[in-house]
């Protein structure tokens, strides 16, 4: 593998660490926020399709559906906000040039279109005064991280300075409040790329560029040569997991690294081990020191009925897990996302 570079803003963190150090996961309480989409009819999408938010709680192992709204985007995304009791979801705009974010309230059943110049959204992180979004402006190519502020109902980028920020992966611990988003230099990417067409060859990745955001300013906390993440998450201390290859279409076993922010080293870890029957697939989430909650399914077709796709919840040490959330329970729904958010005390 790849030398890793590495990068640390100390004054950010030695406030960070300061910060997580008072934070407690038995103290706080946890739920899924997990969007799922469904045929009205259970049968095909001729008679229309809607998206399904159930919430689960993470401490009382119970869970609830929410609400629903309707299937009218490129890609459904949906949160629900406990806090707020308001579903923030993507939808066309007015005249179906693009995705937008949208507001459904569920006490007063009112709908508020908060963007109007977006045409993607990847990922949406709501916070108290304001929203993460992950996406694309209408008449760009960059997906890059941008903010709604909730008061002033405006739209604005965030700042990273140091390249041409392509996002390509966002993540959020809600015990840390730490959100990581991880991508790469446009400009380089796009000349691989075009280098790899013309002469072939292994292609090999651009570097990778891991910031975490800092109330509404992105910090460069780690640099990965020429490494392409496949997904990623972070635990209780701040401490920063990842895996990857270094070359596109690699058979190599994919193995889990640690970045260890107080020592700035990386490691390797064994988040689920090859023995695991299971599969992560993108998002998992540190609820505690040993335990995460993670989108999965059966690594090969004889386990799929044992171990459907769904989100389960699994301890590292004792390799003990179970299924939280299963899309075919409800009629046959497939799960786009899901977040997890602290509760109302």
């Amino acid at each position: 593998m790849k030398k890793h570079f590495r990068m640390i803003a100390i004054a950010v963190f030695f406030v960070f660490f300061i910060t997580s150090c008072q934070h407690n996961s038995e103290d706080t309480s946890l739920y899924l926020s997990i969007a799922a989409t469904y045929y009205d009819d259970g049968v095909g999408p001729e008679k229309g399709m809607s998206t399904l938010i159930y919430q689960y709680n993470l401490n009382k192992d119970t869970g609830k559906t929410v609400d629903n709204v309707k299937y009218k985007s490129q890609y459904p995304l949906a949160i629900y906000s406990e806090e707020e009791n308001v579903i923030y979801y993507t939808s066309y705009d007015k005249i179906n040039r693009g995705d937008q974010i949208w507001s459904y309230d569920i006490g007063n059943k009112t709908t508020v279109e908060l963007t109007t110049n977006i045409s993607v959204v990847n990922y949406i992180i709501p916070r108290k005064e304001y929203i993460v979004i992950i996406g694309r402006e209408r008449g760009e190519r960059r997906i890059k991280p941008m903010i709604y502020d909730k008061v002033t109902k405006e739209v604005y980028d965030v700042e990273t300075p140091e390249i041409d920020f392509q996002c390509n992966i966002c993540t959020y611990n809600p015990i840390t409040e730490t959100i990581l988003m991880i991508g790469t230099s446009e400009v380089q990417a796009d000349k691989l790329r075009e280098n790899w067409n013309e002469r072939g060859g292994k292609y090999y990745p651009p570097d990778t560029y891991i910031y975490m955001l800092n109330e509404k300013n992105a910090e460069l906390i780690l640099k990965l040569q020429s490494y392409e993440v496949k997904n990623i998450s972070s635990d209780l201390e701040g401490n920063v997991y990842y895996n990857g290859v270094t070359e596109k279409h690699s058979d190599v076993p994919v193995t889990y690294y640690r970045y260890m922010i107080k020592s700035d080293r990386i490691e390797e870890f064994v988040v689920m081990g090859n023995d695991s029957p299971f599969h992560i697939r993108e998002d998992y989430f540190f609820i505690s020191e040993n335990e995460i909650v993670f989108r999965g399914s059966a690594k090969n077709e004889e386990e799929e009925e044992r171990y459907p796709y769904g989100i389960y919840r699994y301890n590292i040490s004792t390799k003990e897990f179970k299924l939280i959330f299963d899309g075919n329970e409800y009629t046959d729904a497939y799960i786009n996302n899901f977040i997890i958010l602290k509760s109302k005390r």
